[in-house]
């Protein structure tokens, strides 16, 4: 594969280099950036057009094609401009608070959505917009069609979110080297640029998320001791402080959804100009007529922020916490990543945590997606002496299943180093126990209720024994991307079922496939996402009513399960059909004449289920 390079200064498209073509992304919550290894073999961060190189992470659907970035910034509207996405990433509805009142989510078959005029569309395909105009901005600086690359993450992304992450890269066509966290690509990007072995902090404050990881780098080694974090706080949450303050100095509290958002975007700039000025006055006319009036300075804009800087202080001594280092002795760089670390409060938070200046030498900004762009070189063998270095990441948050009495059992421990295989062996509770539910489960309290459910799936065919003699064998098995294989094996028959996690509320291959074809289909009115919603649901009720006539034939007549095969052939004909009337009437038709199917097999298994069970353990 050959990419165009940089050869001459008055001429910088000319020179053919011949390499394997990948590039880093940071996929980031206010700006994102991408990157790749130029001929001199240092990252370079790809600009637009205008030559910024930082693209906000901003679409807009108001009109047939999608708009990104500085573009979509000038189409703002209260609907169908999208921001700060990413924090939604792997979130299900239940778990949208109200820091976000200008969208308005929906649920549709336990996957959270934003609504727009014109469809309904979830973080991941916004996502995936971003990384699609991301990916072209790259082939047209290069020249050259791109399919790899290092997309970078949050560390303490839980699996939800990675593989939400993972799915939104599929959509925008590009293969996935690795999913590195953030934290670990600034430390690349600082270890290469200044080769200084010893124990580092990477520092990570964005737009939506704050992550604090420890590295050791020794011997071209990158190993991470510990990391913690806070998906849900970032410089948006310092930006809302202003917001709320100047918001309680309103006189008159009836304030739209119009202001609101007219109260953030000032708060931003505020924030921004604060972090060079010592004052920032502010005026803003509502749309009731009245004007809000005031000024903040660095004193004021700390007190109100001091919650927030809190919240810093607890994920930072924890981190050192985990990482068994003492600070002042073991602590040989403070490394600044994330626009928002800019505020000199935050400079000055981590001066008084650590007494020591910290390192501002590579642009905050730029730092992630320098590092994800080396790590993506060195993943498809452009190997080279600089890149002499080996990689040793964590996963973020406790793995393990449920156990007797709601318990949680960790199997795989925090800051666990990845890639990582972890067996431990589990028992049953009754005896001739056949089979067992594996409840996989994320977090750290010893309560299933308060931790982050993953996935289920079932070991069947145990031998009968008495209960306790059954060996069972759970497997965990993290890959270098942090996402998760959970195996169970009963030892003495080598019986074995397995599961990749994959979040319940994320979504399955088919749906994936069903996106990357609705990606190529115009968005005007809706109408081709609702025809390719409406074939998945028939899709989905076809395959469901299938499992359950293979299971249970025998609770319905000869003839009624007759005509429920019919129904089913007849019903597969439809299934690509572009009448979505068609489709909506065949979907009720099915699903009402399978209806007493559905009831009888049912109130088969409740019988069944009692028969079997002794009167004392009813």
């Amino acid at each position: 594969m050959t990419l165009l390079q940089i050869s001459e200064p008055e001429n910088q498209d000319n020179k053919i280099l011949k390499r394997n073509l990948s590039i880093g992304i940071d996929l980031g919550t206010t700006n994102s950036l991408v990157a790749f290894v130029n001929n001199s073999l240092k990252p370079e961060i790809i600009c637009d057009d205008n030559g910024h190189p930082l693209i906000p992470s901003v679409v807009n659907y108001s009109s047939k094609e999608f708009v990104v970035g500085k573009d979509a910034l000038k189409l703002l509207d209260d609907v169908n401009t999208i921001s700060s996405f990413k924090r939604f990433m792997g979130v299900s509805i239940e778990e949208i608070n109200e820091n976000f009142p200008t969208y308005n989510f929906v649920s549709e078959n336990n996957i959270l959505k934003i609504h727009t005029k014109s469809f309904n569309i979830t973080p991941v395909e916004i996502s995936a917009d971003l990384l699609s105009y991301l990916k072209k901005l790259a082939e047209n600086k290069l020249h050259e069609k791109i399919n790899d690359a290092v997309i970078t993450v949050p560390a303490y992304f839980d699996e939800r979110q990675r593989q939400a992450t993972r799915d939104a890269a599929n959509l925008a066509g590009l293969n996935v080297l690795r999913l590195l966290n953030e934290p670990t690509a600034a430390a690349i990007a600082y270890g290469l640029e200044n080769s200084t072995d010893g124990t580092h902090v990477v520092f990570d404050l964005g737009g939506g998320t704050f992550d604090i990881s420890i590295v050791k780098l020794h011997d071209g080694i990158f190993d991470v001791l510990s990391t913690f974090g806070n998906t849900t706080l970032g410089g948006n949450d310092f930006d809302e402080a202003i917001a709320n303050y100047i918001t309680s100095l309103a006189i008159n509290k009836n304030i739209s959804c119009k202001d609101k958002r007219n109260i953030l975007i000032k708060s931003k700039f505020i924030r921004e100009f604060l972090t060079n000025n010592e004052n920032c006055e502010f005026k803003i006319v509502l749309e009731n007529g009245h004007a809000i009036c005031g000024s903040m300075d660095h004193i004021l804009f700390k007190k109100i922020s001091e919650p927030l800087l809190n919240k810093i202080k607890i994920c930072v001594h924890q981190a050192i916490k985990d990482s068994r280092l003492d600070i002042k002795e073991d602590i040989l760089n403070i490394v600044m990543v994330g626009g928002a670390t800019r505020m000199p409060i935050i400079r000055e938070l981590v001066v008084d945590i650590f007494n020591k200046e910290p390192l501002i030498n590579i642009d905050p900004d730029k730092v992630v997606s320098l590092g994800a762009a080396l790590q993506a070189d060195r993943l498809v063998n452009n190997n080279h002496i600089e890149n002499n270095w080996l990689l040793m990441d964590v996963t973020p948050l406790s793995l393990g299943i449920e156990t007797m009495g709601g318990l949680f059992e960790k199997i795989v421990p925090r800051n666990s180093k990845i890639p990582i295989l972890v067996k431990q062996e589990f028992t049953t509770m009754k005896n001739n126990q056949r089979s067992m539910s594996i409840h996989v489960l994320q977090g750290e309290s010893d309560l299933v209720t308060e931790c982050r459910s993953l996935a289920y799936f079932e070991l069947n065919d145990i031998p009968p024994m008495l209960s306790g003699i059954p060996r069972i064998e759970v497997i965990f098995q993290i890959d270098a991307d942090g996402l998760l294989q959970v195996s169970a094996r009963e030892t003495t028959k080598n019986i074995e079922s397995r599961i990749v996690v994959k979040p319940s509320n994320g979504l399955t291959n088919e749906e994936i496939r069903l996106m990357i074809q609705k990606n190529s289909l115009s968005r005007d009115n809706g109408f081709n996402r609702l025809l390719l919603e409406k074939q998945l649901e028939l899709q989905k009720l076809i395959a469901t009513i299938e499992d359950a006539v293979n299971q249970d034939p025998y609770v319905i007549s000869e003839n009624e399960l007759s005509n429920i095969k019919n129904l089913l052939i007849e019903a597969k004909k439809y299934i690509h059909d572009s009448n979505i009337n068609l489709i909506e009437s065949i979907i009720n038709d099915l699903s009402t004449k399978t209806e007493n199917f559905a009831i009888l097999r049912m109130n088969y298994h409740i019988r069944n289920s009692l028969f079997k069970k002794n009167i004392l353990d009813i």
